[in-house]
């Protein structure tokens, strides 16, 4: 021969309908014989979207419930208003 045939690609993994049974086209979401939804896997860029959300909102629930001192860096810019006067009793 002079030209080599290529291997057949392999078959697409179908889904299978949890209600009914029947195989379904694995890009589609919805059975085509009884109508309910397939189960979709999550991507792992959308998982790992996902974690990152949760610990965002975490760490931000954390950081408002610390009750920490308010801070004494040098590197602040004085007050406009005198700064630290005591009034007069």
């Amino acid at each position: 021969m002079l030209f080599k045939r290529k291997a057949a690609a392999p078959p697409p993994k179908y889904k299978i309908c949890r209600t009914c049974g029947n195989r379904n086209h694995p890009q589609s979401g919805q059975c085509a014989w009884c109508g309910s939804r397939l189960h979709r896997p999550i991507d792992w860029f959308s998982s790992l979207g996902l974690v990152a959300i949760i610990l965002t909102v975490l760490a931000l629930l954390a950081y408002t419930m610390s009750d920490r001192p308010p801070s004494t860096s040098k590197l602040r810019l004085p007050r406009l208003g005198g700064g630290a006067e005591t009034p007069a009793e």
